[in-house]
């Protein structure tokens, strides 16, 4: 199957989403007619204490900030190559937490 341009808009937003957060990583991606599946790897901060105040904080981002900018950016470049505007992702998502390497080899096959 190939990707229309529409298609390949969403995934040049997803490509770049990593330039957008740092420390984010970015996995497995399909899309589908009307969907996308994917993996994203947030950053996990483990400390105990605050960092001192001669050092920078590393922001970290929750998964519902990295899918807001996704969904956005992706539907206002598809919208403006499609020239239309309207919605294009349903309002919420699934989300799936993988927690061992078999898992993730299966989602990585699914994805393509």
């Amino acid at each position: 199957m190939q990707c229309s341009d529409a298609g390949m808009m969403v995934q040049a937003v997803w490509n770049d989403l990593p330039n957008r957060f740092p420390g984010v990583q970015t996995d497995a991606f399909i899309t589908m007619p009307n969907h996308v599946h994917s993996v994203v790897v947030l950053p996990v901060q483990a400390t105990l204490a605050p960092p001192a105040s001669n050092q920078f904080s590393t922001r970290t981002y929750s998964l519902d900030d990295v899918v807001r900018v996704f969904k956005s950016l992706s539907a206002r470049h598809v919208n403006q190559l499609l020239n239309r505007s309207g919605t294009l992702w349903q309002r919420n998502y699934f989300e799936h937490i993988i927690r061992d390497a078999d898992s993730l080899y299966r989602i990585r096959k699914y994805c393509g």
